[in-house]
């Protein structure tokens, strides 16, 4: 498991530029890891608006995303990745079984994920999907963008997903816990929960 061959897509990579005066600051939202955690954690404690739509996981994904000039300050650069269509991933391709054992997503996230693409528009938050990948594939192109645009470049990534410990690294910080949002995991802190060198793997 992990991301995918560690391949940045090509299309996608040969689109990704960044360009800032001083050094850049990226930070890596995994919008859809967020909501499904979120989701999953209040399952039992329904939050609903008004008309009667769930609203719970999207607004811990907005109270993440309006803190962020707080816990992580001085981004030049925020990008919220989200997945695009899971039935058409390229993975599937490569290894028919991939996630075959996911169940269908509940229709009241199904509908807070597309309210968080258009709560994203509506503030002006960028985003990103594109079909056949998953939001972490996106995550791992455009942090090896940013740290090829520049060597000063750093990258935040806020995300509890444990496959992207694998991008941990110098210029490279993983913030997986929403108690402390501020706190990232480095190098070392990563190096000593996975007992080695973080680096990517291959899906097997």
């Amino acid at each position: 498991r992990g991301l995918a061959t560690r391949r940045s897509p090509p299309l996608l990579a040969a689109k990704t530029a960044f360009s800032t005066e001083g050094p850049m600051k990226l930070i890596m939202v995994d919008a859809s890891g967020i909501l499904h955690r979120a989701y999953h954690a209040l399952e039992k404690v329904e939050m609903r608006n008004q008309r009667g739509e769930p609203v719970g996981a999207l607004s811990t994904f907005l109270k993440t995303l309006l803190r962020l000039d707080k816990d992580i300050p001085g981004a030049t650069h925020i990008i919220i990745a989200m997945d695009a269509s899971r039935s058409a991933l390229l993975r599937r391709e490569l290894f028919p079984k991939y996630k075959a054992r996911r169940l269908e997503t509940d229709e009241d996230l199904r509908m807070q994920l597309s309210k968080a693409q258009e709560a994203c528009q509506a503030f002006g938050w960028e985003t990103r999907a594109k079909i056949g990948y998953e939001a972490d594939d996106l995550i791992h192109t455009y942090t090896q963008a940013a740290l090829n645009a520049s060597p000063d470049a750093s990258v935040h990534i806020v995300s509890a997903d444990k496959d992207l410990m694998q991008l941990v690294g110098p210029r490279v910080w993983v913030h997986n816990d929403p108690k402390q949002p501020s706190l990232a995991m480095d190098e070392a802190s990563a190096e000593e929960i996975w007992q080695g060198k973080t680096s990517p793997t291959l899906d097997l």
